[in-house]
Order: C-alpha cells, then structure tokens, then sequence
C-alpha cells in the first residue's frame, strides 16, 4: 500500500472508465483486507460497463475473498494468536 493512501480501494474506484477501475481492483486487492476487496467489487459488478470477461472474473474474485474471510474468521476463533517479534503466529 502507498503512504499516505488510506483508503486505496477507494482510489480505485474513481478511476477513470469502468474496465479501468475493475481491473486495476482485481490487480489489487490481494493488498487490501477482505471488506475493503468486498466493497470494492460489490461496486464493480454494480456497473454495466464492464465486459463479461472482467465480471466474471470480479464474480470469482468475489466469491474467493468471502471464503477467505470465513476461514479467517474459523481460524482466529479456535486458534488463539500470539504476538512474538511484530509477527503473528498461529498456536497449533
């Protein structure tokens, strides 16, 4: 993520024309958390003007993101977090 940018996604979404925009999200939003990718492509399929091959990969994108975030969610309730040396690790 750049400095200075909070809120990235949102950046994103003024872009330029449609298939601008729904590309440069599915570029990135492997860099954002799961609601800041959810919001953002909930906001590109709402736009007609992006082709069916940018939609459907946005649909699938979509699809992956909600599935992480229920692992991580399952994860991070049964599995306490540990802060050791600015990192977190999982106890197993």
């Amino acid at each position: 993520m750049a400095l200075g940018i909070e809120a990235p996604h949102r950046l994103a979404l003024s872009l330029g024309t449609a298939e601008l925009r729904a590309q440069c999200i599915l570029r990135s939003i492997q860099y954002w958390s799961g609601d800041d990718s959810i919001e953002a492509l909930k906001t590109v399929l709402g736009d007609p003007k992006i082709s069916s091959e940018t939609r459907k990969n946005a649909l699938n994108s979509l699809k992956q993101v909600v599935v992480y975030q229920q692992v991580h969610k399952v994860l991070c309730y049964y599995q306490p977090m540990k802060v050791r040396n600015n990192t977190l690790r999982l106890i197993l």
